[in-house]
């Protein structure tokens, strides 16, 4: 078997080694399809190695013009065209109890540095920006974002503790009783960036946020959990939301200020494909323990 690989491997190189500008700009498989249809010998060995299940061969079932996915039967060798988002509706859940004392200057400016970079998104987008603790307080109220004014030390004055549930239910309330918000083409984003554990919430609690986030979920709003000085993925799968979607950052200067280049990057990624799949918004948050 090994010997058979190493065939492929070699005539791979070799077909490579000719510089075709249309060889050298295909992906692996798409070369070695040429290669099979153009070298029988080669064909025969990866029908032998069961690469043609992955490469289609001249002569095999994966040939016959058409593919099966869970979707259905899709003509072979076509992919699903990246799908733009005709509104987006962000909304932002933003920790300032009193442990993120000392880091407000890297919050103001993570957060200015999002904004200046997503005012030039092409798609409509409307922004919701709560800031939490003890209480709430929202600071853009779904505002165009050309519109969402910056951040400031006076807005981000940290107290309190963290009523997260509390936070997290209110915002999927009032976004839900926005009409038109599930409209095909409207995608839904909440991040919520936390760096402690609830403690402190009145009226919702677990079972209830996570039902809420469900239900939601189940129409295509897209729940990220950035959370700090804990295990993020473990909080947000309590919650409901995708562990995927989650990553543990480091409460630091630099990693407050990454989490805003990831939103940034989540806010790109469904504007131009309306999905987080495949998103590398996780590339830009510092890593916590």
């Amino acid at each position: 078997m090994m010997k058979q690989h190493l065939k492929v491997m070699a005539a791979l190189a070799c077909l490579m080694g000719l510089g075709s500008t249309a060889v050298m700009a295909a992906s692996w498989t798409d070369t070695l399809q040429q290669l099979a249809k153009s070298v029988p010998a080669v064909s025969q060995v990866l029908k032998e190695t069961g690469i043609s299940s992955t490469v289609p061969v001249p002569g095999t079932a994966a040939t016959t013009g058409t593919t099966t996915t869970q979707s259905g039967t899709e003509p072979a060798g076509t992919e699903k065209p990246a799908v733009q988002a005709s509104h987006l509706e962000v909304v932002l859940l933003i920790d300032k109890s009193g442990s993120m004392k000392g880091l407000e200057e890297d919050m103001v400016k993570g957060y200015n540095s999002m904004l200046a970079k997503e005012r030039k998104l092409s798609v409509p987008t409307n922004v919701t920006t709560i800031l939490f603790s003890s209480d709430h307080e929202i600071l853009a109220d779904r505002k165009p974002i050309s519109e969402v004014p910056d951040m400031t030390l006076d807005a981000y004055k940290v107290r309190g503790a963290t009523a997260l549930y509390d936070t997290i239910g209110n915002a999927i309330a009032k976004t839900e009783a926005v009409k038109g918000i599930d409209d095909t083409g409207s995608k839904v984003l909440f991040v919520i960036i936390t760096d402690g554990l609830e403690n402190y919430s009145q009226t919702y609690d677990q079972e209830k946020i996570k039902k809420m986030i469900d239900v939601q979920e189940e129409k295509g709003w897209e729940f990220v959990f950035i959370g700090s000085n804990m295990d993020a993925e473990k909080e947000a799968d309590t919650i409901g939301i995708k562990k995927e979607n989650a990553a543990t950052y480091e409460n630091s200067k630099q990693g407050v200020q990454a989490n805003y280049q990831a939103v940034s990057q989540m806010v790109h990624s469904l504007a131009t494909t309306s999905s987080l799949v495949g998103s590398p918004w996780k590339n830009s948050i510092v890593p916590g323990k």
